[in-house]
Formats: C-alpha cells, sequence, structure tokens
C-alpha cells in the first residue's frame, strides 16, 4: 500500500501544485519548481522508507530523467538556430568540444589510477553540461 501511495504522489504530485498554483496567487508567486521542491522533500522525510522504496525512488528518478530530456530536445530547431544565432552555434559546438576534450583527457589522467574511471568521465560530462542535478541524477 505504501509503494502505491508513493507511485501516485510522484505521478500526481507535480499535477496537483500546477492546479494549486493556479487557483492561489501566493503558490503562484512562489512558483512550481519550488513547491516541488519542497513537496519531494516532505515525501522524502515522511514516506515509505527501505529497500523496495529506495529501488522504487530510483527507478521512477532514472525514468523522468530518461523522459525530461527528449522532451526538452522536441522543441529545438537546430536549423534555425544557426540561421538566427551563428555566435551562439559556434559557442555551443565549442562548449562540446570542450567537454569531450576535458572528460577524455581526465579519463586518460585517471584510468589507471581509479578502476571506476569511466563513471568519473560520465559524471563529468553530467556536472559540465548540466550542474548538480544532473550529476545527482547519473550517479
Amino acid at each position: 500500500m505504501e509503494m502505491a501511495f508513493l507511485v501516485a504522489a510522484y505521478v500526481l504530485l507535480p499535477a496537483g501544485v500546477l492546479y494549486l498554483r493556479r487557483k492561489s496567487a501566493l503558490l503562484d508567486k512562489i512558483g512550481t519548481v519550488i513547491l516541488c521542491y519542497g513537496a519531494g522533500f516532505v515525501l522524502g522525510m515522511l514516506g515509505p522508507d527501505g529497500a523496495a522504496a529506495a529501488e522504487l525512488k530510483n527507478t521512477v528518478s532514472s525514468a523522468a530523467v530518461a523522459l525530461a530530456l527528449p522532451l526538452l530536445l522536441f522543441s529545438v530547431n537546430v536549423g534555425a538556430w544557426s540561421r538566427l544565432a551563428g555566435k551562439a552555434t559556434l559557442s555551443m559546438v565549442l562548449a562540446f568540444a570542450s567537454v569531450i576534450v576535458v572528460v577524455s583527457g581526465g579519463y586518460f589522467l585517471v584510468r589507471d589510477v581509479i578502476p571506476a574511471a569511466w563513471q568519473l568521465g560520465g559524471m563529468a560530462v553530467g556536472l559540465y553540461t548540466g550542474g548538480t542535478p544532473k550529476l545527482a541524477a547519473i550517479r
């Protein structure tokens, strides 16, 4: 029963926050992201505990990231980028190249010292491209 509550909370909580934000001026001023972070914090502190809950949380987190990244990219029009923002496109290409160079160089520097150097490279990509939240999602 606790797992069903947890799954329902993961699915319905963001929709509920969006609904309540539209109904309350105070909640609208606080913002959706802060409300969801707060609700997630409370759910994490009060929700079910144990190995099954941890496995479910990990599965839902991984699925959410796997679903969110393509949804973010659906609205991207790379052709319009190059026409409208040539310098911005160049800076993005240089950013990709710098991440590849730093991660590859870091891997080759520590591959004999750290047994899981390939994981370090993956975490570095997450950190450099999305900050701490993406690094936490990669784990």
